[in-house]
């Protein structure tokens, strides 16, 4: 008789997340949709024109243009976990796609603290790569509060070379939109959404990549250090840090010129002065793993209230 091999006890009460790992081309449905101020982006707004680099996302944003995953390693440290982002392009990816992170508690108020930058081999990138980059001068309390007011600085490659290496493939991924990708959008009998949300005649795409965290966390405390060097240095990321996301594509790595999420850029009563919040840019705050916002504090506070006055009102019942 053959036995049973039986998962060990602690299995049954491990996170479901502990037993999924990424897949970078997978379904929108294992995605979270940021929340940006409004429209995850509007269409044909970028800068510099190219397909390649501008954002798209619907006006409903049932197909955003800005996604996030997380990965937990299920030992309750940093190893093994990952975390992930996904950005919707109107065409093949030809500029580079920067992740803003402002860590919540550190640093300026509404500031970006660094970038994370995907590109692949061109806009004079010499090779496919996934790189950290620094934001700028912190010693002003406006600065990277804004698009005006923030330069970028390559600080450190996570990932480089050619874009069919083992390696690079396991970290990044660019897709065009398909109904198995896209979990909203179907053919046929039915048919909603769009792979072509500009309608510009050509498939939008997906750039999907992750870092793991052990990696995100040392380059951000050695940014940080850089950064603000008589400030404390700062805790750990982990799991239930704090922060929020900016997304923009430029055609080189050394300028913000093409495309920011969440605004229309070639509006003419766009702000570059107006802080990321007010433009829309910038996400709602989540934890690092979190698949819904971070509650305000008030609201916080009002949960609080129902749950007293729910205790109050059992004892009188008693």
């Amino acid at each position: 008789m053959k036995q049973l091999a039986l998962l060990p006890l602690f299995a049954l009460f491990v996170a479901p997340s502990a037993w999924a790992v990424i897949a970078l081309n997978g379904p929108t449905d294992d995605w979270t949709a940021l929340q940006l101020g409004g429209r995850s982006d509007f269409l044909e707004d970028e800068q510099a024109q190219s397909e390649g680099g501008d954002i798209v996302g619907s006006e409903t944003d049932v197909q955003s243009g800005f996604y996030k995953q997380y990965f937990d390693g299920g030992d309750n440290t940093l190893s093994g976990d990952e975390l992930a982002f996904r950005a919707r392009l109107a065409g093949v990816p030809t500029s580079h796609i920067f992740v803003g992170i402002d860590i919540k508690g550190v640093g300026n108020p509404g500031a970006i603290d660094f970038f994370i930058d995907v590109s692949v081999d061109n806009n004079q990138s010499k090779h496919d790569v996934i790189a950290f980059y620094r934001s700028g001068s912190a010693t002003d309390p406006l600065a990277n509060t804004s698009p005006s007011s923030t330069d970028i600085a390559h600080y450190d490659d996570y990932i480089a070379g050619d874009s069919t290496s083992p390696l690079f493939g396991d970290f990044a991924s660019f897709d065009e939109v398909t109904t198995t990708n896209d979990s909203y959008y179907t053919t046929g009998a039915g048919a909603q959404g769009t792979n072509d949300i500009d309608g510009a005649g050509s498939p939008d795409y997906f750039v999907s990549f992750k870092i793991d965290m052990v990696a995100l966390n040392t380059a951000f405390l050695g940014m940080f250090a850089l950064d603000h060097p008589t400030d404390p240095t700062p805790a750990d990321l982990t799991e239930n840090t704090e922060m929020s996301f900016i997304l923009m594509t430029a055609t080189n790595p050394n300028a913000l010129n093409q495309d920011f999420g969440g605004v229309e850029d070639d509006a003419f009563d766009y702000d570059p002065d107006g802080s990321w919040d007010e433009l829309g840019i910038s996400s709602s705050p989540y934890t690092a793993s979190g698949e819904s916002p971070v509650p305000e504090p008030a609201t916080y506070a009002l949960l609080l209230g129902f749950s007293v006055l729910g205790v109050v009102a059992v004892r009188r019942r008693r």
